[in-house]
């Protein structure tokens, strides 16, 4: 262990060997393992200590018609360790895990496996006023082809973090990526699907309730691999899915400063197929992300999560249909439950990826992937609180050399949003079909219907926005014909028990245009009609009830091209 009375950093890597290549019928060996550790200590005043690991799996060796090479798991554990114990003092943890890549094959031998990389801290701290803790997960790719044969997959990533701070501000960060899957260019055989990615990131604050300026954080980004290409009639690998679960707590009654949690996961993309001949793009990867946060202190409190579906695989070349687009599906939640506590906000975005292009008459651009938002929060003392839920449909395909446009994506959401508060309750849901996907001389795509209803009741001023766009339809570029505009349900009801509370609703619906056309027929827009959807009460006392309800139609031409 290195020891200092001033400032300290440690950088510390393993890199696993490479396994040898097999030839003929030989086997390519497995990637080497690794194993790795480093600490570091300082005694002195406002020192700072920084402690990094990073262990790198062995890439599996290539054959021919033999077995290829195994990527090396890497999985690291608590490697990175560090000590401080004067005031005002910094600790800085990082920690990084990356699987090999399989072997990959020539001829007609068998796939390696790629290696997973996982990446577990666990760091209970009570002396530094200042902790950092990072952790960080990359999978391996999986086996490339360049003859014949369906190409391997990504490997896994997963990242594990649990923090805990007694003495001062905790930030933690996790990070995880799935592997690619591997490329093939066998015709008819289908690319490697993308790892998945998981994050669970827990970060807390404890400590004497006593007035003090500690903050807590957490954040979380997952990736999930991309799908491996195919050749011809093949079909490309599905985008790997990803997910996370963030959550930030503080415990002590007297903290003054932030409590925040902020997810983020992204599906892979699915493969492309090159030169194809009735090719398939591969399905693009799933989103999840589940954002908690919650204080006990006067801090302002607030959840982030955003879930990306992954894009569909496109049709590079030749004839074929595009991949769907990924789900996506985003949750957000707080609570503070200080009696002076300032603003609690909760905001959850899902968008559902958009589909791969398809080429060639008689085919299509994949459909836009769905998509769902759920917020909640509950809030003590006099600051707003407000929770937001959005979420977008996926966008249709496009059609490239007369296939047709992919439809956008229905999106609906009912009582997403939820809460409670002792001032005002702030509660905004919106709901937007995907678009449809445009073509040159095929049927661009229907854009896709948008639901947003929203009940509720609370012993607050209550204050809602709940909209709904449906999605546009495709525009056509030459002979093709535009898809048609996608029509709105909304509604909203609110009551509020609270004597000389206010209630206000904007409400709004909003209908999708009609595809352009050039010389082929444009599509319709959508028709709205809202007809006393939106209603609220009161229970007495100087109430002011204020309802606002706007609907607008689609426009009959679209708004990509008007040759004039």
């Amino acid at each position: 262990m290195a020891q200092t009375e001033s400032n300290l950093t440690l950088n510390a890597r393993a890199y696993g060997g490479g396994g040898a290549s097999g030839t003929g019928e030989g086997n390519g060996g497995d990637g080497g393992t690794v194993a790795l550790a480093a600490e570091g200590s300082s005694t002195g005043s406002n020192a700072s200590v920084s402690v990094s690991t990073t262990g790198v799996g062995g890439n599996g060796g290539s054959a021919e018609n033999g077995t290829a090479g195994d990527g090396a798991s890497a999985t690291l554990k608590n490697t990175p360790q560090g000590e401080v114990s004067g005031s005002g003092s910094t600790l800085t943890l990082s920690q990084t895990a990356e699987g090999g890549d399989a072997g990959g094959v020539s001829g007609t031998g068998t796939n390696g496996s790629a290696g997973s990389a996982t990446s577990t801290l666990t760091r209970e701290e009570n002396a530094a006023e200042y902790l950092h803790v990072t952790s960080t997960a990359t999978g391996g790719n999986g086996s490339s082809r360049s003859t014949t044969g369906d190409a391997g997959d990504g490997a896994q990533a997963t990242t594990i973090n649990t923090v805990t701070g007694s003495a001062g501000n905790v930030q933690s960060s996790a990070w995880a990526t799935g592997g690619n899957g591997g490329n093939t260019s066998g015709p008819g055989n289908s690319g490697g699907q993308g790892g998945v990615a998981l994050i669970t990131n827990t970060a807390s604050t404890s400590g004497v309730s006593t007035t003090n300026y500690y903050s807590t954080s957490s954040s979380s980004t997952a990736r999930g691999g991309s799908g491996g290409y195919a050749t011809g009639s093949g079909t490309g690998g599905q985008g790997g899915s990803a997910s996370n679960i963030t959550t930030a707590t503080s415990s002590n009654s007297g903290n003054t400063r932030s409590v925040s949690a902020s997810g983020y996961s992204e599906g892979g993309s699915g493969g492309r197929v090159n030169t194809a001949t009735a090719g398939v793009g591969g399905n693009g990867g799933s989103a999840s992300s589940t954002v908690s946060a919650t204080s006990a202190g006067k801090q302002s409190t607030t959840a982030t999560s955003t879930a990306n579906g992954g894009a569909g695989g496109y049709i590079a070349s030749g004839t074929g249909g595009g991949g769907t687009g990924g789900n996506a599906i985003s949750q957000a939640s707080t609570v503070q439950t200080h009696g002076d506590g300032t603003y609690t906000q909760a905001t959850a975005t899902a968008s559902g990826g958009t589909g791969g292009a398809g080429r060639g008459v008689g085919y299509a651009g994949g459909d836009g992937g769905a998509a769902s938002a759920i917020a909640g929060v509950q809030g003590t003392g006099t600051a707003t609180t407000t929770a937001t839920a959005r979420a977008y449909g996926g966008t249709g395909g496009s059609g490239v050399e007369g296939a047709n446009g992919g439809d956008g994506a229905d999106t609906s959401l009912d009582n997403a949003v939820s809460g409670s508060s002792e001032s005002t309750l702030v509660l905004n849901q919106y709901a937007y079909g995907g678009h449809g996907g445009t073509s040159d001389d095929g049927t661009a795509g229907d854009g896709g219907t948008a639901t947003s209803s929203l009940d509720t009741s609370a012993a607050s001023a209550l204050e809602m926005t709940v909209q709904a766009e449906g999605g546009h339809g495709g525009a056509a570029s030459s002979s093709g014909t535009g898809g048609d505009g996608a029509g709105v349900n909304v509604a909203a009801t609110a009551a509020s028990t609270l004597a000389d509370a206010n209630v206000t609703i904007s409400l709004s619906g909003t209908g999708g245009n009609g595809g352009a056309a050039v010389d082929g027929d444009a599509g319709d827009g959508a028709a709205v009609a809202l007809d006393n959807v939106v209603s609220a009460s009161v229970s007495g006392g100087a109430n002011k009830i204020n309802l606002t309800q706007s609907a607008r139609g689609g426009g009959r031409r679209g708004y990509l091209w008007d040759r004039c």
